[in-house]
């Protein structure tokens, strides 16, 4: 009798996913199609641990960024994590007290010992010109915002004062805090590049262009989709605050570097008007020399562009950013894009096989489905919505 092959044994208390799970799932079957080596080699040096534990694959990490950005879930519904808090208002009397806070604490653990840290005073005096802007008692507002304003001057000026008894690692630390503390404390209202973010200073205040909301918090990003599908194929974000037509350029260049393609016709809206791109031919709303009908349709045929990026907001996760630093943005663009294009396959999957279904049931084949016509019916609703 010769030799059997070895067959591994399960383990009782280890079952294996695919034994759990429906292999019918649209993500089960996208699963098979997406090149997981091609993705393992390309990002393997992005996930590299410098410390603690060893790094969690590439694989495993595209994949729960997939799900996460394709379904608009959370990091604790995807990973049960803790998840850091978003950026709050930035008036001026949180900023000033969290500049007291952060300036208070670090010092603590540096051994400092300050004159006054105004851990009891400086919290009420905060709150209470909250008080004050609401009652619309804007001369008391002032006169606390001085003195909270003074106060944490005082705090900043003590722990620059022992910056030499600080040991150098610790000291870059407490430079940069004192830095920030110095542009919150002198910074006016109509500045340009004003600090909104004590923990997060590339945080910017775009024009939105709306009435009800003029203005926002964070950082102007481009979007570029394909003129039919709308299909994701440039995401990028822009910091600095650009102008929007010097945004165009790097838009394009972007996409022709993805897709292998070079764009030959862009179809913008009113905000990059007057931009001219060599070798490309712009068309925007109001465009009314020399366009024919084909490019009239064009023009029209824009504004249906817009509910990708409502999509993006609802179902995606492109209405707030839990990635810290610029590099976060910027990588925070590329996945909301690739979540986006991931709902619009499976979309495109189910309507398939939606069809495939009706195909059948009408040419009356011989399968089990066409004995049920109320269950078809049900299966069909079911994928559809």
């Amino acid at each position: 009798m010769g030799p059997k092959t070895p067959v591994p044994e399960g383990n009782l208390f280890r079952h294996p996913l695919r034994e759990q799970i429906n292999l019918t799932h649209p993500l089960v079957r996208l699963v098979e199609l997406i090149d997981w080596n091609r993705l393992s080699v390309s990002m393997s040096e992005s996930f590299v641990s410098r410390r603690g534990w060893s790094a969690s694959s590439p694989r495993l990490i595209a994949g729960l960024l997939y799900l996460q950005h394709g379904f608009d879930l959370s990091n604790e519904e995807v990973v049960w994590q803790w998840v850091e808090k978003e950026i709050a208002h930035p008036t001026d009397s949180r900023l000033l007290e969290q500049c007291r806070t952060h300036l208070a604490k670090a010092a603590a653990r540096r051994g400092l010992e300050l004159w006054q840290n105004y851990n009891r005073g400086a919290p009420r005096v905060a709150s209470q010109i909250c008080r004050y802007a609401h009652a619309k008692q804007y001369e008391f507002m002032k006169k606390s915002l001085q003195t909270l304003r003074s106060r944490v001057g005082h705090a900043m000026r003590d722990v620059k004062w022992q910056l030499d008894s600080v040991a150098e690692q610790s000291r870059t630390a407490l430079e940069n805090l004192i830095d920030r503390t110095k542009r919150i404390l002198t910074q006016k209202q109509k500045d340009k590049n004003k600090l909104y973010a004590l923990h997060a200073p590339q945080v910017e205040y775009p024009a939105e262009g709306k009435a009800r909301k003029p203005y926002k918090f964070g950082v102007k990003e481009t979007i570029t989709t394909t003129h039919e599908e709308d299909l994701v194929v440039g995401a990028r974000s822009m910091p600095g605050n650009p102008y929007d037509r010097h945004m165009l350029a790097e838009a394009l260049e972007q996409a022709a570097i993805l897709s292998d393609i070079q764009p030959e016709i862009a179809n913008i809206d009113r905000g990059y008007k007057g931009v001219a791109i060599d070798g490309v031919t712009i068309y925007h709303p109001g465009l009314r020399r020399g366009i024919t009908c084909g490019p009239r349709a064009m023009i029209r045929r824009r504004s249906a562009n817009e509910p990708a990026v409502r999509d993006m907001k609802a179902d995606g996760k492109l209405g707030s950013n839990w990635l810290q630093g610029a590099l976060g943005n910027a990588i925070h663009a590329a996945l909301y894009g690739a979540g986006h294009n991931l709902r619009m396959i499976l979309t495109k999957l189910r309507l398939l096989y939606a069809w495939i279904l009706a195909v059948l049931l009408n040419r009356g084949d011989a399968s089990p489905a066409r004995h049920d016509a109320n269950a078809v019916q049900n299966a069909l609703f079911s994928i559809l919505t």
